[in-house]
C-alpha cells in the first residue's frame, strides 16, 4: 500500500476545481503517446493530460480542450528545443506536428 503521497510532488490531482471547457477526443499514433510519456518538462496539468491517454484500436485516445492541447504543445516545443540528441529531437518534432494537426482539426 502506498501512503503519504497526498501533497507530494507526485500528487497530480487538481489543486482546485475549475470550469471545464468542451473537450474533444482525438486519436494519435502509439509512438506519439510514447514520446509524450517520456517528456520531462511538464507541469501537473500537462502530466494529467498525458497520463489520461487511453488505448484505442487505432493508436491512443487523447481527450483535451484546445487550451490544454496548446499548453501541451508548448511543453513539447520546449523539450525539442533543449534536446541535444538529434534522433530524439526528430521524434519530439514529429509529435509536435501531430498535436498541431489535432489542434487545427479542433478549430476547423
Amino acid at each position: 500500500m502506498i501512503s503519504n503521497w497526498q501533497d507530494s510532488p507526485y500528487d497530480v490531482r487538481p489543486r482546485r476545481l475549475a470550469l471545464a471547457d468542451a473537450c474533444r477526443e482525438f486519436v494519435i499514433p502509439d509512438q506519439v503517446a510514447e514520446v509524450l510519456r517520456e517528456l520531462r518538462l511538464l507541469d501537473p496539468d500537462a502530466e494529467r493530460l498525458v497520463f489520461r491517454i487511453r488505448a484505442h484500436h487505432d493508436g491512443a485516445a487523447v481527450t483535451a480542450t484546445a487550451d490544454d492541447l496548446e499548453e501541451l504543445m508548448g511543453f513539447v516545443a520546449v523539450e525539442a528545443n533543449h534536446e541535444p540528441n538529434r534522433r530524439r529531437r526528430r521524434r519530439i518534432d514529429a509529435t509536435f506536428d501531430v498535436l498541431n494537426d489535432a489542434l487545427a482539426a479542433m478549430d476547423g
